[in-house]
């Protein structure tokens, strides 16, 4: 993967599948691109309420988050409005085989999640904010 092609459109694809070895030069690249940078680990995210509420966490939601896929892309397309109008976000999902082997269909309604919330950002801040969400194995 190209990190700098991923990350400097703001256009699908919003998600990549990336190797371990990877995830370094994705993460320098973000760096000197002006993205905040989110680390999720998979090994925290097997069921979906634990998946719901540590992503809350970790990304730095409001406290009232509520525990639902609905709430979470509001909270995701709405990052700017709380990380201090930052444009650019990228959520790096660490060991996301281990959700995929707890629950293949959680990962398959993350992804989801991830994607329609690139798509609100886009529609919502009018281009002018990037997300961006790396998944690796």
């Amino acid at each position: 993967m190209d990190a700098k092609i991923f990350l400097s459109n703001p256009q699908p694809p919003d998600t990549a599948d990336i190797s371990a070895g990877e995830t370094a030069a994705l993460k320098a690249a973000a760096s000197a691109a002006g993205f905040l940078i989110f680390n999720l680990d998979g090994t925290r995210m097997l069921s979906k309420a634990e998946l719901l509420d540590y992503t809350a966490g970790v990304l730095g939601f409001p406290n009232e988050t509520g525990m639902n896929w609905d709430a979470a892309i509001d909270y995701l397309s709405d990052m700017p409005s709380f990380h201090d109008d930052a444009d650019k976000f990228l959520v790096i999902v660490n060991n996301s085989g281990d959700i995929s082997r707890a629950n293949p269909a959680l990962e398959a309604d993350l992804r989801e999640t991830f994607a329609l919330s690139a798509e609100k950002t886009r529609q919502a801040w009018r281009g002018k904010t990037i997300l961006k969400f790396a998944f690796v194995r």
